[in-house]
């Protein structure tokens, strides 16, 4: 490792302290059950407030709950004009393929992948704004039980080098107690083209108490294999166009490496309103917010997070 890396795996370590201190006095049995008991009111109170499912929805929302993940099209899913937002989205990932590394503050960059931030994406309101479509938050909204927070998105290009570090190892996301992110795939993604790939909602619980994951960080496949077996670890292969929503905060999962192929995806991210991290980079700023307002109703207005 160069001294840069040294550097960024320093500095990474620091950033992230707060958020695994947090994590850990959360797990305190005596504060948990309190923190428990509070939510699971809030919870209650709010549950004649959910917005009503068609049949169609409702059966989403069953798998949802029973696997921690569904898997389907944009076509299927049949939110409005997202043959728009698609249509934008792989431009932009097709600007990201000209790229590796760079400087420009709209772009995250490492050795492994290349995104862009919300804050550019702003910018781009049929991609901004589609994952604020009320079929989509009503899905979410009674998923989680609460109002909820669009976190923001990025689409990132993963690079074809076959290796395994950050969220390319197994994880669990520590935004909140329930984050759904919606992953759509902006090009053919094969076994060897960097699939996303999951371990089932109840062998991830078990996986938890097996590996007594309860401070957070990244797993290695060995790690993982000492508690799941590989023959029960899913992928999600799928042509252009594929939509994963999955609770990325119960589900291990992890953007495989690609081999052969890059990958090139698009992610929107949700919690409730009362999220345990809110991450910055994330965020719109205070311009981009007032140049999109006027075409929010105030239900999004209140779902849209700002910096």
């Amino acid at each position: 490792m160069n001294y840069s890396n040294n550097l960024k795996s320093i500095y990474y370590k620091i950033k992230y302290t707060p958020y695994k201190i947090m994590r850990v006095i959360n797990r305190l049995p005596v504060l948990q059950t309190k923190l428990e008991l509070k939510l699971q009111k809030r919870i209650k109170n709010y549950t004649p407030l959910l917005p009503k499912l068609n049949s169609e929805d409702l059966e989403i929302l069953k798998t949802l709950k029973k696997d921690g993940i569904y898997i389907t099209s944009i076509e299927k899913l049949g939110l409005p004009f997202s043959n728009i937002m698609f249509d934008s989205a792989i431009s932009l990932a097709e600007q990201l393929s000209q790229i590796r590394f760079s400087k420009n503050k709209n772009l995250i960059c490492n050795e492994h992948s290349v995104s862009i931030t919300t804050g550019y994406l702003a910018n781009f309101p049929e991609i901004f704004l589609w994952a604020l479509e009320t079929k989509l938050l009503n899905l979410v909204e009674n998923y989680i039980g609460l109002p909820v927070i669009y976190q923001g998105l990025a689409i990132r290009r993963d690079f074809t080098d076959g290796k395994q570090a950050d969220v390319r190892k197994w994880h669990l996301d520590w935004e909140d107690r329930h984050t759904i992110k919606v992953i759509i795939y902006l090009n053919d993604v094969d076994v060897d083209g960097g699939p996303l790939e999951h371990i089932h909602k109840d062998s991830s619980f078990q996986a938890i108490k097996t590996l007594n994951y309860y401070n957070l960080g990244y797993l290695s496949d060995d790690e993982m294999m000492s508690a799941i077996p590989k023959s029960q670890w899913q992928t999600c292969i799928g042509n252009a166009g594929t939509l994963i929503v999955i609770d990325t905060s119960i589900i291990f999962h992890r953007a495989s490496p690609p081999i052969n192929r890059e990958r090139f995806s698009l992610t929107f991210c949700y919690t409730s309103d009362r999220p345990k991290v809110m991450w910055t980079c994330r965020q719109i700023s205070q311009k981009q917010w007032q140049s999109i307002e006027h075409r929010l109703d105030e239900r999004q207005k209140k779902c849209l997070s700002k910096k």
